[in-house]
């Protein structure tokens, strides 16, 4: 997989590769939107992993899974933990989480003047 977005900068640039095992956690049926049954991952995601996965929304959409949308993000929390975001800052098990090196966390947004969302 290739790194499609400046999200993971810090760490990752856009346009690196990286290798990923598909069966650590759990097979899947190519061109058809089944999981093989009763096969269970062989790892787990730990905080801090890289992790690729389907956009969530695309599975109830009928959309076959090697053909969803893919996302690479960096794993934040474990099962367990309580995850929350308040004002751009991540906090685990009500602690702060760091914030990634060179994380965008403040946007500018210009207008002309007009409403963005006109109801």
């Amino acid at each position: 997989y290739a790194i499609p977005s400046g999200s993971m900068e810090g760490t990752e640039l856009t346009g690196d590769y990286l290798f990923v095992s598909k069966f650590s956690y759990g097979a899947r049926m190519p061109i058809t939107p089944l999981s093989i049954p009763f096969t269970e991952p062989v790892i787990d995601p730990k905080k801090g992993d890289i992790v690729v996965f389907n956009k969530p929304e695309e599975a109830d959409a009928g959309i076959p899974v090697d053909q969803r949308t893919t996302l690479i993000k960096r794993c934040q929390a474990e099962p367990g933990d309580r995850l929350s975001i308040v004002n751009t800052q991540v906090y685990i098990n009500g602690k702060p989480a760091p914030n990634a090196p060179h994380a965008q966390t403040d946007y500018t947004v210009v207008t002309d003047g007009r409403n963005i969302n006109p109801q």
